[in-house]
């Protein structure tokens, strides 16, 4: 009777080593997906300055200081979280699309 459930529990829970093993490949795809974001971010804010400062408003210069700070943040914070801070590394660089967009418009 006792072999019974030993036979029972151990179909259905995997084992441990798997378990650990499917973890640890989560984990790296998480961290391999935060690298490549904030690497983006940081080509993102590469390419704004590399456009003419005398052309942009005050005011979305101010926006792309602020981006640039919290993007900074993030990828500093972001060892702790990886899909926290993917996630708002995301929204930060979809901002910085939309404002790269609209100054190649303007000029």
């Amino acid at each position: 009777m006792s072999n019974y459930f030993s036979i029972a529990i151990s179909s259905m829970c995997p084992v441990t080593e798997e378990l650990i093993d499917l973890r640890l490949k989560v984990h790296i795809m998480n961290a391999e997906n935060f690298l490549k974001t904030k690497n983006e971010h940081f080509n993102l804010i590469a390419r704004v300055d590399e456009m003419d400062a005398d052309k942009i408003s005050h005011e979305t210069k101010e926006k792309i200081e602020s981006i640039r700070r919290r993007g900074a943040y993030y990828s500093i914070r972001g060892g702790n979280n990886f899909v926290r801070y993917t996630h708002n590394l995301v929204k930060l660089n979809n901002g910085l699309r939309r404002i790269i967009a609209g100054l190649k418009i303007n000029i």
